[in-house]
Protein backbone atom coordinates (compact mmCIF):
# COMPACT_ATOMS: atom_id res chain seq x y z
CA UNK A 1 0.00 0.00 0.00
CA UNK A 2 2.88 2.36 0.85
CA UNK A 3 4.34 1.79 -2.62
CA UNK A 4 0.93 2.43 -4.18
CA UNK A 5 0.41 5.62 -2.19
CA UNK A 6 3.95 6.76 -3.00
CA UNK A 7 3.41 6.05 -6.68
CA UNK A 8 0.12 7.90 -6.64
CA UNK A 9 1.75 10.90 -4.98
CA UNK A 10 4.59 10.93 -7.51
CA UNK A 11 2.12 10.64 -10.40
CA UNK A 12 0.01 13.47 -8.97
CA UNK A 13 3.14 15.65 -8.52
CA UNK A 14 4.23 14.93 -12.09
CA UNK A 15 0.79 15.88 -13.45
CA UNK A 16 0.83 19.11 -11.42
CA UNK A 17 4.35 19.99 -12.60
CA UNK A 18 3.57 19.33 -16.26
CA UNK A 19 0.36 21.33 -15.89
CA UNK A 20 2.27 24.30 -14.48
CA UNK A 21 4.94 24.06 -17.20
CA UNK A 22 2.29 23.79 -19.92
CA UNK A 23 0.45 26.77 -18.44
CA UNK A 24 3.65 28.85 -18.35
CA UNK A 25 4.52 27.89 -21.94
CA UNK A 26 1.01 28.80 -23.06
CA UNK A 27 1.24 32.17 -21.32
CA UNK A 28 4.64 32.78 -22.93
CA UNK A 29 3.24 31.90 -26.36
CA UNK A 30 0.31 34.24 -25.79
CA UNK A 31 2.69 37.00 -24.60
CA UNK A 32 4.97 36.46 -27.58
CA UNK A 33 1.99 36.51 -29.90
CA UNK A 34 0.63 39.67 -28.33
CA UNK A 35 4.06 41.32 -28.48
CA UNK A 36 4.40 40.32 -32.12
CA UNK A 37 0.99 41.82 -32.86
CA UNK A 38 1.87 45.01 -30.99
CA UNK A 39 5.19 45.38 -32.82
CA UNK A 40 3.93 44.07 -36.12
CA UNK A 41 5.14 46.25 -38.98
CA UNK A 42 7.60 48.26 -36.92
CA UNK A 43 10.50 46.47 -38.64
CA UNK A 44 9.53 48.23 -41.85
CA UNK A 45 9.64 51.58 -40.04
CA UNK A 46 13.01 50.97 -38.34
CA UNK A 47 16.50 51.40 -39.78
CA UNK A 48 19.91 50.75 -38.30
CA UNK A 49 23.05 52.40 -39.63
CA UNK A 50 26.44 53.31 -38.28
CA UNK A 51 29.69 55.17 -38.78
CA UNK A 52 33.30 54.47 -37.88
CA UNK A 53 36.81 55.67 -38.66
CA UNK A 54 40.43 54.64 -38.25
CA UNK A 55 43.26 57.17 -38.10
CA UNK A 56 47.02 57.59 -38.23
CA UNK A 57 48.62 60.68 -36.69
CA UNK A 58 52.14 62.10 -36.82
CA UNK A 59 53.03 65.01 -34.52
CA UNK A 60 56.23 67.07 -34.69
CA UNK A 61 56.17 69.68 -31.89
CA UNK A 62 58.67 72.54 -31.67
CA UNK A 63 59.43 71.40 -28.13
CA UNK A 64 59.54 67.72 -27.29
CA UNK A 65 59.86 64.54 -29.30
CA UNK A 66 58.09 63.45 -32.43
CA UNK A 67 55.44 60.79 -32.07
CA UNK A 68 53.23 58.77 -34.38
CA UNK A 69 50.36 56.42 -33.63
CA UNK A 70 47.29 54.68 -34.98
CA UNK A 71 43.98 55.29 -33.28
CA UNK A 72 40.42 54.08 -33.50
CA UNK A 73 37.89 56.84 -33.93
CA UNK A 74 34.29 56.67 -32.82
CA UNK A 75 32.18 53.60 -33.56
CA UNK A 76 28.79 55.23 -33.97
CA UNK A 77 25.56 53.18 -33.88
CA UNK A 78 22.66 55.07 -35.44
CA UNK A 79 19.19 53.46 -35.16
CA UNK A 80 16.07 55.40 -36.15
CA UNK A 81 12.38 54.52 -36.21
CA UNK A 82 9.26 56.13 -37.66
CA UNK A 83 6.76 55.11 -34.99
CA UNK A 84 3.84 56.86 -36.70
CA UNK A 85 3.50 59.41 -39.48
CA UNK A 86 4.18 62.15 -36.91
CA UNK A 87 6.28 60.46 -34.21
CA UNK A 88 9.90 59.39 -34.73
CA UNK A 89 12.78 58.09 -32.65
CA UNK A 90 16.52 58.64 -33.05
CA UNK A 91 19.44 57.28 -31.10
CA UNK A 92 23.18 57.75 -31.46
CA UNK A 93 25.35 55.56 -29.24
CA UNK A 94 29.12 55.52 -29.60
CA UNK A 95 32.07 53.46 -28.48
CA UNK A 96 35.33 55.39 -28.40
CA UNK A 97 38.84 54.88 -27.11
CA UNK A 98 39.80 56.56 -23.85
CA UNK A 99 43.26 55.96 -22.36
CA UNK A 100 45.35 52.85 -22.85
CA UNK A 101 43.06 49.97 -23.71
CA UNK A 102 39.98 51.48 -22.08
CA UNK A 103 36.90 52.28 -24.13
CA UNK A 104 33.91 54.47 -23.33
CA UNK A 105 30.34 53.51 -24.20
CA UNK A 106 28.17 56.62 -24.40
CA UNK A 107 24.61 57.50 -25.41
CA UNK A 108 25.17 60.75 -27.31
CA UNK A 109 21.64 61.33 -28.57
CA UNK A 110 18.29 59.84 -27.56
CA UNK A 111 15.33 61.71 -29.04
CA UNK A 112 11.60 61.20 -29.38
CA UNK A 113 10.22 63.73 -31.86
CA UNK A 114 6.65 64.85 -32.50
CA UNK A 115 6.36 66.40 -35.97
CA UNK A 116 3.16 68.40 -35.60
CA UNK A 117 3.63 70.56 -38.68
CA UNK A 118 6.51 71.99 -40.72
CA UNK A 119 6.48 75.13 -38.62
CA UNK A 120 6.36 73.37 -35.24
CA UNK A 121 8.09 70.23 -33.97
CA UNK A 122 8.61 69.08 -30.40
CA UNK A 123 11.46 66.79 -29.31
CA UNK A 124 12.43 65.36 -25.91
CA UNK A 125 15.68 63.74 -24.81
CA UNK A 126 19.39 64.27 -25.25
CA UNK A 127 20.24 66.26 -28.37
CA UNK A 128 22.89 68.50 -29.89
CA UNK A 129 22.50 72.01 -28.50
CA UNK A 130 21.21 74.70 -30.87
CA UNK A 131 24.62 76.30 -31.41
CA UNK A 132 25.22 77.41 -34.96
CA UNK A 133 25.45 75.20 -38.03
CA UNK A 134 28.08 72.47 -37.58
CA UNK A 135 26.77 71.12 -34.30
CA UNK A 136 23.41 70.14 -35.77
CA UNK A 137 24.61 69.21 -39.26
CA UNK A 138 27.44 66.69 -38.77
CA UNK A 139 26.95 64.88 -35.46
CA UNK A 140 29.42 62.06 -34.62
CA UNK A 141 30.04 60.24 -37.90
CA UNK A 142 33.36 61.44 -39.36
CA UNK A 143 32.29 60.23 -42.82
CA UNK A 144 29.60 62.94 -42.89
CA UNK A 145 32.04 65.84 -42.61
CA UNK A 146 34.66 66.93 -45.13
CA UNK A 147 37.55 67.11 -42.65
CA UNK A 148 39.03 64.57 -40.25
CA UNK A 149 38.20 66.48 -37.06
CA UNK A 150 35.54 68.92 -35.97
CA UNK A 151 36.52 72.60 -35.69
CA UNK A 152 38.41 73.38 -32.48
CA UNK A 153 35.58 75.52 -31.09
CA UNK A 154 33.18 72.62 -31.78
CA UNK A 155 35.22 69.88 -30.11
CA UNK A 156 33.20 67.46 -27.97
CA UNK A 157 33.49 67.80 -24.17
CA UNK A 158 35.26 71.13 -24.46
CA UNK A 159 34.47 74.84 -24.73
CA UNK A 160 30.89 74.87 -26.00
CA UNK A 161 28.01 72.90 -24.40
CA UNK A 162 27.64 70.57 -27.38
CA UNK A 163 24.95 68.31 -25.83
CA UNK A 164 21.86 69.10 -23.78
CA UNK A 165 19.10 67.10 -22.07
CA UNK A 166 15.64 68.60 -22.15
CA UNK A 167 13.08 69.90 -24.66
CA UNK A 168 13.65 71.16 -28.19
CA UNK A 169 11.26 73.15 -30.38
CA UNK A 170 12.00 73.56 -34.08
CA UNK A 171 10.37 74.45 -37.35
CA UNK A 172 10.60 76.14 -40.74
CA UNK A 173 8.63 79.27 -41.59
CA UNK A 174 7.92 79.85 -45.28
CA UNK A 175 8.09 83.44 -46.55
CA UNK A 176 7.81 84.65 -50.17
CA UNK A 177 11.54 85.33 -50.62
CA UNK A 178 13.17 83.18 -47.94
CA UNK A 179 12.74 80.31 -45.49
CA UNK A 180 13.43 80.92 -41.81
CA UNK A 181 14.22 77.92 -39.61
CA UNK A 182 14.45 78.09 -35.84
CA UNK A 183 15.58 75.81 -33.01
CA UNK A 184 14.93 76.52 -29.33
CA UNK A 185 16.20 74.51 -26.34
CA UNK A 186 15.04 74.39 -22.72
CA UNK A 187 17.35 71.99 -20.91
CA UNK A 188 19.56 71.07 -17.98
CA UNK A 189 22.51 73.44 -17.81
CA UNK A 190 26.22 72.74 -17.69
CA UNK A 191 27.86 70.89 -14.82
CA UNK A 192 30.86 72.03 -12.79
CA UNK A 193 33.23 71.11 -15.63
CA UNK A 194 32.94 71.96 -19.34
CA UNK A 195 32.75 68.26 -20.23
CA UNK A 196 29.89 67.40 -17.87
CA UNK A 197 26.47 66.86 -19.45
CA UNK A 198 23.82 66.65 -16.73
CA UNK A 199 21.79 63.62 -17.79
CA UNK A 200 19.93 62.51 -14.65
CA UNK A 201 19.55 65.75 -12.72
CA UNK A 202 20.47 69.43 -12.64
CA UNK A 203 22.93 70.81 -10.08
CA UNK A 204 20.84 73.96 -9.72
CA UNK A 205 17.32 75.10 -10.57
CA UNK A 206 18.54 77.35 -13.37
CA UNK A 207 17.83 75.84 -16.75
CA UNK A 208 19.78 76.55 -19.93
CA UNK A 209 18.14 78.34 -22.85
CA UNK A 210 19.35 78.25 -26.45
CA UNK A 211 17.89 79.79 -29.58
CA UNK A 212 19.10 79.71 -33.17
CA UNK A 213 17.78 81.20 -36.40
CA UNK A 214 18.84 80.32 -39.94
CA UNK A 215 17.69 82.34 -42.94
CA UNK A 216 17.83 80.75 -46.41
CA UNK A 217 17.12 83.06 -49.37
CA UNK A 218 15.11 81.31 -52.08
CA UNK A 219 16.95 83.23 -54.77
CA UNK A 220 20.32 81.83 -53.68
CA UNK A 221 20.00 78.12 -52.87
CA UNK A 222 22.68 76.80 -50.53
CA UNK A 223 23.12 80.02 -48.55
CA UNK A 224 22.23 80.01 -44.84
CA UNK A 225 23.03 82.56 -42.15
CA UNK A 226 21.79 83.46 -38.72
CA UNK A 227 22.48 84.16 -35.03
CA UNK A 228 22.75 81.96 -31.93
CA UNK A 229 22.19 82.78 -28.26
CA UNK A 230 22.70 80.54 -25.21
CA UNK A 231 22.15 81.41 -21.54
CA UNK A 232 22.90 79.37 -18.42
CA UNK A 233 23.95 79.67 -14.78
CA UNK A 234 26.88 77.33 -14.08
CA UNK A 235 26.82 75.86 -10.54
CA UNK A 236 29.72 76.69 -8.18
CA UNK A 237 32.75 74.43 -7.89
CA UNK A 238 32.34 72.02 -4.95
CA UNK A 239 36.03 71.58 -4.11
CA UNK A 240 37.63 73.16 -1.03
CA UNK A 241 38.51 75.91 -1.50
CA UNK A 242 36.23 76.39 -4.52
CA UNK A 243 37.91 77.31 -7.80
CA UNK A 244 34.94 79.43 -8.83
CA UNK A 245 31.52 80.44 -7.61
CA UNK A 246 28.23 80.51 -9.44
CA UNK A 247 28.90 81.74 -12.97
CA UNK A 248 26.50 83.31 -15.42
CA UNK A 249 27.22 82.18 -18.98
CA UNK A 250 26.07 84.01 -22.10
CA UNK A 251 27.07 82.71 -25.53
CA UNK A 252 26.48 84.78 -28.65
CA UNK A 253 27.36 83.53 -32.09
CA UNK A 254 26.53 83.40 -35.74
CA UNK A 255 26.98 81.24 -38.84
CA UNK A 256 27.41 81.85 -42.55
CA UNK A 257 27.19 78.80 -44.81
CA UNK A 258 27.14 78.40 -48.58
CA UNK A 259 26.89 74.89 -50.03
CA UNK A 260 26.50 73.75 -53.63
CA UNK A 261 27.22 70.43 -55.35
CA UNK A 262 30.85 71.48 -55.81
CA UNK A 263 31.59 74.40 -53.50
CA UNK A 264 31.60 74.48 -49.70
CA UNK A 265 32.04 77.48 -47.42
CA UNK A 266 31.47 77.34 -43.66
CA UNK A 267 32.17 80.06 -41.10
CA UNK A 268 31.06 80.37 -37.48
CA UNK A 269 31.95 82.68 -34.61
CA UNK A 270 31.21 82.42 -30.87
CA UNK A 271 31.77 84.67 -27.86
CA UNK A 272 31.47 82.97 -24.45
CA UNK A 273 30.97 85.52 -21.67
CA UNK A 274 31.35 84.45 -18.02
CA UNK A 275 30.39 86.53 -14.98
CA UNK A 276 31.89 84.78 -11.92
CA UNK A 277 30.37 85.36 -8.47
CA UNK A 278 33.33 84.99 -6.04
CA UNK A 279 35.79 87.28 -7.81
CA UNK A 280 33.10 89.48 -9.40
CA UNK A 281 35.20 89.28 -12.56
CA UNK A 282 34.08 88.77 -16.13
CA UNK A 283 35.84 86.71 -18.78
CA UNK A 284 35.40 86.51 -22.55
CA UNK A 285 36.45 83.57 -24.70
CA UNK A 286 36.30 83.92 -28.48
CA UNK A 287 36.47 81.24 -31.13
CA UNK A 288 35.79 80.87 -34.82
CA UNK A 289 36.61 78.79 -37.86
CA UNK A 290 36.53 79.31 -41.62
CA UNK A 291 36.41 76.29 -43.92
CA UNK A 292 36.27 76.04 -47.69
CA UNK A 293 36.35 73.11 -50.10
CA UNK A 294 35.81 72.28 -53.76
CA UNK A 295 34.48 68.96 -55.09
CA UNK A 296 35.97 67.68 -58.36
CA UNK A 297 34.76 64.18 -59.09
CA UNK A 298 35.84 61.94 -56.23
CA UNK A 299 38.45 64.45 -55.01
CA UNK A 300 37.73 67.27 -52.59
CA UNK A 301 40.62 69.55 -51.55
CA UNK A 302 39.90 71.76 -48.54
CA UNK A 303 41.31 74.34 -46.14
CA UNK A 304 40.32 75.40 -42.62
CA UNK A 305 41.53 78.00 -40.15
CA UNK A 306 40.73 77.49 -36.46
CA UNK A 307 41.08 80.15 -33.78
CA UNK A 308 40.36 80.00 -30.04
CA UNK A 309 41.29 82.71 -27.54
CA UNK A 310 40.52 81.65 -23.95
CA UNK A 311 39.51 84.41 -21.53
CA UNK A 312 42.58 85.14 -19.41
CA UNK A 313 42.14 83.77 -15.89
CA UNK A 314 38.74 82.17 -16.53
CA UNK A 315 38.59 79.42 -13.85
CA UNK A 316 35.92 77.44 -15.71
CA UNK A 317 38.23 77.12 -18.74
CA UNK A 318 41.45 76.68 -16.75
CA UNK A 319 42.37 73.46 -18.60
CA UNK A 320 42.17 75.03 -22.08
CA UNK A 321 44.75 77.02 -24.02
CA UNK A 322 44.73 79.46 -26.92
CA UNK A 323 45.16 77.85 -30.30
CA UNK A 324 45.56 78.79 -33.96
CA UNK A 325 45.57 76.10 -36.63
CA UNK A 326 45.88 76.03 -40.41
CA UNK A 327 44.74 72.79 -42.05
CA UNK A 328 45.00 71.76 -45.70
CA UNK A 329 43.65 68.43 -46.79
CA UNK A 330 42.35 66.18 -49.52
CA UNK A 331 39.32 63.92 -49.30
CA UNK A 332 39.00 61.02 -51.74
CA UNK A 333 35.68 59.19 -51.94
CA UNK A 334 37.06 55.78 -52.81
CA UNK A 335 33.54 54.32 -52.60
CA UNK A 336 30.05 55.64 -51.94
CA UNK A 337 30.31 55.03 -48.21
CA UNK A 338 34.08 55.19 -47.66
CA UNK A 339 36.25 58.31 -47.70
CA UNK A 340 40.03 58.58 -47.36
CA UNK A 341 41.32 61.88 -45.96
CA UNK A 342 44.89 63.20 -45.79
CA UNK A 343 45.73 66.39 -43.91
CA UNK A 344 48.67 68.59 -43.02
CA UNK A 345 48.18 71.06 -40.18
CA UNK A 346 50.33 73.67 -38.49
CA UNK A 347 49.16 74.80 -35.09
CA UNK A 348 50.38 77.35 -32.58
CA UNK A 349 49.35 77.30 -28.91
CA UNK A 350 50.33 78.95 -25.63
CA UNK A 351 52.61 76.00 -24.94
CA UNK A 352 54.19 75.04 -28.26
CA UNK A 353 53.75 74.92 -32.01
CA UNK A 354 53.59 71.73 -34.04
CA UNK A 355 53.42 70.22 -37.50
CA UNK A 356 50.78 67.51 -37.87
CA UNK A 357 50.15 64.91 -40.56
CA UNK A 358 46.89 62.99 -40.31
CA UNK A 359 45.26 60.19 -42.28
CA UNK A 360 41.76 58.80 -41.85
CA UNK A 361 39.57 56.16 -43.39
CA UNK A 362 35.97 57.05 -42.53
CA UNK A 363 32.98 54.97 -43.54
CA UNK A 364 29.26 54.46 -43.08
CA UNK A 365 27.38 51.17 -42.92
Amino acid sequence: MKKLRTGSLLFTFWLSLTSVIYSQESEERVSEGTLHELLGGIEERTSFHGFADIQFRFEDPSEGEERSFFTLGQLDFFPTAQLTDHISFLNETIVRAATGEQQIFSVERLIIKYAIRDSFNLALGRFHTALGYWNEAYHHGAWLQTTIDRPEIMTFNAILPIHSVGVELSGILDFPTFDLSYVANFANGRGITPAQVQIFSDANNDKAYAFKLSLRPKGLPGLALGPTIYYDVIPPDISTPPKFGETTELILGGHLVYLTKRFEFLAEYFNIHHDEEISSKTFDTNGFYIQTAYQKGKLKPYYRFDFVDIGKGDPFFSSFIDIKRHTVGLRYDVATFNALKLEYAWQDTDVTSANLILFQSAFAF
